[in-house]
């Protein structure tokens, strides 16, 4: 096979995938605020920010042709009220869930990235560590 490095590879062929693409988007939850496309465009500034995106719009839509990519974004904020959902007192969430509209995520640095969920993954964590001592207090009104 054309392209394989290896001698152990020289008989390898294709022999199947997945009819379909994977979705590269599921849900996301609705918070205190949704992260938007705007705001990633315009490097949207934030004072509860809790992770700082920094990376390219980048889409791929799935019902449409084409690709949409803008070469170069400014940093923009990632808020602390996209990881706590609207309606449920108590719970942060981080990682893809977050809350933020389809063109707000659809960059490859951020908010989807690894890294910033890793940091995301973090600041929860941290949040959860804040508020263990206060059985009373809501991790909403948590200072950043």
């Amino acid at each position: 096979m054309a392209g394989l490095p290896l001698k152990e590879f020289e008989d390898a062929y294709f022999v199947t995938s997945g009819p379909t693409a994977g979705a590269r988007e599921s849900r996301r939850i609705v918070g205190d605020y949704v992260l938007t496309g705007d705001d990633v465009r315009e490097g949207w500034r934030q004072g509860d920010v809790a992770v700082l995106g920094a990376w390219r719009l980048d889409r791929h839509p799935a019902t449409q042709a084409g690709y949409h990519e803008i070469p170069w974004t400014p940093p923009y904020d990632i808020p602390y009220r996209t990881l706590l959902p609207r309606t449920i007192e108590n719970l942060l969430v981080a990682g893809r869930c977050h809350s933020a509209t389809s063109l707000a995520v659809a960059t490859d640095g951020a908010p989807r990235s690894v890294d910033v969920k890793s940091l995301q993954d973090q600041l929860v964590g941290q949040g959860a560590i804040l508020e263990a001592p206060e059985s009373d207090v809501v991790v909403g009104n948590l200072k950043w």
